[in-house]
């Protein structure tokens, strides 16, 4: 039920407590366009992390894989001017 989603997002970017969101950025999963469309979503957020996908080779997925160090720097980028501490994890 995506409506309990929406609100829990509303709850903790109108509310009082200190949070941040993270999105782990798998390849098969998640293209540039969907991370922007979460960011926009999300913006009035004070912090947004991307962090990149590693495989701990026990996953119900076991063809996924993570984004290029590069590409998820770009992504970064690309959210950065949206959230006052936005930044990468894992790369």
């Amino acid at each position: 039920n995506i409506e309990k989603i929406i609100e829990s997002v509303d709850f903790l970017i109108n509310g009082d407590l200190d949070f941040e969101f993270r999105t782990t950025v798998v390849k098969e999963f998640h293209d540039e366009k969907d991370i922007l469309d979460i960011a926009e979503w999300i913006r009035g957020a004070k912090k947004y992390y991307l962090q990149k996908f590693v495989d701990s080779e026990d996953l119900i997925c076991p063809d996924c894989t993570g984004y290029e160090n590069s590409d998820m720097e770009k992504l970064v980028n690309r959210i950065r001017g949206g959230f006052e501490e936005a930044s990468g994890r894992g790369f």
